[in-house]
């Protein structure tokens, strides 16, 4: 693809004050860096394990995708291609990726999952349904934040407090560039008070628009939403790894954004596959970047959007999707990963009815149906069409509800 001009690059670094990151595609361009002093105060005066009392088994985010035009260098964006690349970064957050277990070796022992799960808004502000996509007339430049452009972002918001807003325009800076890929922006309260805490993105590089790996982009500014940072921020070598680069002291100190596998200045291996790099081979979160996130979670302009009440305003609240433990006499599934058709067994049915309903990581019911009369083993036929993971939720008679994980591959 052909290179930026390198004063068009020079004039984005002059002109951005607090984007987070910055990436073309197989190529990187200039970007800064917020200083975010409010948040990294926030997280020195904060515990986790001693102000967080009864810490969430997940995090739900409720989040609208505002798309701006139709063509996004010659391909669209429609409601199935943020469905799929919502899901895919989930798939990333939660490492339920093929490739999870595939992480470099020397760093399998500080990889960790996120609990953190976006789930598209199904009312609106105005207590309507939606589908959490809302479609808009051709527009540019949200990655810039001039009083010009957040203005028009703040019309265009849905409340920062309830919703996390992702604008999705293919010339972020209004500048006739079209592959930059996204930019985003730490918690801050100035900015959600205003109605312009986001992330903006480009829809080229959305899903299946792009490739496999650069579709996980979206992860990576997902990411700088909860205050994480590039893990090449401040070079190498440091020497306090908690107050410099990415303040995340089990991801190794990095020389520059190399998109591949590299040693640092020390010597040591670099953990090149982690989301918040830039790379080739996007795979993995740290335990550090974990705790980095769970704190941002608590910062007060991320805290409000988790909360059960706000998930039943926005419409993304299903209940207990939780997993039981279940075992092989109770209720079991087969094959699992699922073909076409699978089947749901149980000596717990007993010629009763049973309601299954299954759900989409992103907390979508896709299924629901009751089947009366089960004795012993009912077969669930084309139910689940596309590859991902999915939660069946299985109502017994007693109404107990028990929630089983399947995958189809």
């Amino acid at each position: 693809m052909k290179k930026n001009n390198p004063l068009i690059a020079l004039l984005l670094c002059i002109v951005m004050l607090f984007p987070i990151s910055i990436f073309t595609q197989n190529e990187i361009n200039c970007g800064t860096i917020d200083t975010t002093e409010n948040f990294e105060n926030f997280k020195k005066n904060f515990n986790l394990q001693k102000d967080v009392s009864n810490t969430q088994e997940e995090y739900i985010i409720p989040t609208v995708f505002h798309v701006y035009g139709t063509s996004f260098n010659g391909d669209t964006v429609t409601d199935a291609i943020v469905q799929d690349a919502l899901q895919k970064t989930n798939e990333d957050f939660l490492g339920l990726t093929s490739d999870w277990n595939s992480v470099d070796p020397a760093f399998q022992s500080v990889k960790k999952a996120q609990r953190v799960t976006f789930k598209l808004a199904q009312i609106d502000p105005e207590g309507n349904p939606t589908t959490g996509v809302v479609y808009y007339s051709n527009k540019a430049g949200y990655g810039n934040s001039s009083s010009y452009y957040t203005n028009q972002i703040a019309q265009d918001a849905w409340d920062n407090y309830k919703y996390f807003n992702v604008y999705i325009q293919n010339d972020l800076y209004d500048n006739g560039v079209t592959n930059n890929s996204g930019v985003c922006w730490y918690p801050s309260v100035s900015q959600s008070d205003q109605g312009i805490a986001r992330c903006v993105y480009n829809g080229a590089y959305l899903g299946t628009n792009t490739s496999e790996n650069f579709r996980s982009v979206l992860t990576h500014e997902f990411g700088h939403f909860f205050g994480l940072i590039h893990t090449f921020k401040d070079g190498c070598p440091t020497n306090n790894c908690a107050e410099e680069g990415d303040k995340c002291c089990d991801t190794p100190p990095v020389d520059n954004s190399s998109l591949g596998q590299n040693n640092n200045c020390e010597g040591n291996a670099t953990n090149w596959e982690n989301f918040m790099n830039y790379s080739s081979d996007f795979k993995m979160f740290t335990a550090d970047q974990v705790a980095r996130t769970e704190v941002a979670l608590q910062h007060p302009a991320r805290i409000t959007l988790w909360q059960e009440s706000n998930l039943i305003a926005t419409g993304v609240s299903v209940g207990d999707l939780s997993i039981n433990n279940h075992f092989i006499d109770e209720v079991d599934i087969y094959p699992n990963p699922i073909n076409d058709s699978f089947n749901i067994r149980s000596n717990a049915f007993n010629g009763k009815s049973v309601i299954i309903n299954i759900y989409s990581l992103l907390g979508v019911k896709i299924y629901q149906k009751e089947y009366l009369n089960v004795q012993h083993t009912l077969t669930i036929d084309d139910a689940i069409k596309s590859v991902g993971y999915y939660i069946v939720k299985v109502i017994l008679k007693n109404g107990r509800e028990i929630n089983i994980p399947v995958v189809k591959k």
